[in-house]
């Protein structure tokens, strides 16, 4: 499973072991990849790269009786959440970046340095409920890809 990742490469990945893609068109990261993830979807299916299957919600992924051995979660623009790079990690973890952080915070901005959405996600708090939607969704996807599962 890869989570906040640019989907443009992941997708024509040929490896033969399953395939979990999850990535959010909130991800600041996406400025660095040279198509949208929604384009890369398109441009991967055009491009005949190996198929996979795209889930339409966190809720749908792997929950039906079908297992497709390459799958793709994209938050969307318009979705009831659209995490940012940073909601991918546990908001433990996150709060720990907080406190840790913070304090650069102004400097880093006045340097217009890329923050990987430390800064958006200090605002949104978008960890929690993305953990919610991802973690059921990655536990399917393993328990039905576990050996001799």
């Amino acid at each position: 499973a890869c989570l906040a990742c640019p989907l443009g490469r992941a997708l024509e990945a040929r490896v033969s072991d399953p395939l979990f893609l999850c990535a959010s068109e909130g991800d600041g990261c996406n400025r660095f990849s040279e198509t949208s993830p929604a384009d890369s979807l398109t441009l991967a299916a055009v491009n005949k790269a190996p198929p996979f299957s795209t889930f339409e919600s966190a809720d749908l992924a792997y929950a039906g009786p079908s297992l497709p051995r390459r799958g793709v979660l994209l938050f969307r623009e318009g979705d009831a959440l659209l995490p940012n790079h940073i909601s991918f990690l546990w908001t433990r973890t996150n709060e720990a970046l907080f406190d840790l952080l913070s304090a650069f915070l102004p400097l880093a901005k006045a340097l217009n340095l890329f923050l990987l959405d430390f800064d958006t996600e200090k605002e949104a708090r978008l960890a929690a409920p993305t953990a919610a939607k991802v973690v059921p969704a990655l536990r399917r996807f393993f328990g039905r890809n576990a050996v001799g599962g």
